[in-house]
């Protein structure tokens, strides 16, 4: 799994619940905004091992909505936003449930905070015997 794979996930929900009516802008913003327009920023990657050769993974992210016509409308989308990204799926049929969500509003600019955590096991390389001889007993004495 990588975090290219969970900016998709959440990419893919926004366009599911609202439309191709919305610019969708990936960790930069260009200079100039076409508004309606997200902003899916990874803000923070937490990697916390684990027993058995695991590591729990944690992402945080701030899906930031810029309006249209102002403070309401970004507020009325943050609910939205909330509610869409409870629960993303990954291409490879993977259900994530977001955390810790929340919204704050600055600016006109609805801010979405939520974290997506999961377990990363590390692959254990298996030695592989380079020969092996067997030699039968005879057992006629």
């Amino acid at each position: 799994m990588e975090v290219s794979h969970i900016i998709e996930a959440i990419s893919q929900r926004l366009q599911e619940q609202f439309g191709d009516g919305y610019k969708r802008y990936l960790n930069e913003m260009p200079q100039t905004v076409e508004t309606p327009a997200f902003l899916i920023q990874l803000l923070k990657l937490e990697h916390t091992p684990q027993m058995s050769k695991r590591a729990k993974i944690t992402l945080f992210f701030n899906v930031k909505y810029f309006p249209l016509q102002g403070q309401l409308e970004a507020a009325n989308h943050a609910l939205r936003i909330q509610h869409a990204l409870k629960e993303i799926t990954l291409q490879d049929a993977t259900v994530l449930l977001a955390k810790g969500a929340y919204s704050e509003l600055h600016e006109g600019i609805a801010h979405n905070f939520m974290y997506f955590d999961f377990l990363l096991q590390d692959e254990e390389e298996n030695a592989l015997m380079e020969s092996l001889q067997i030699k039968e007993r005879d057992d006629s004495r």
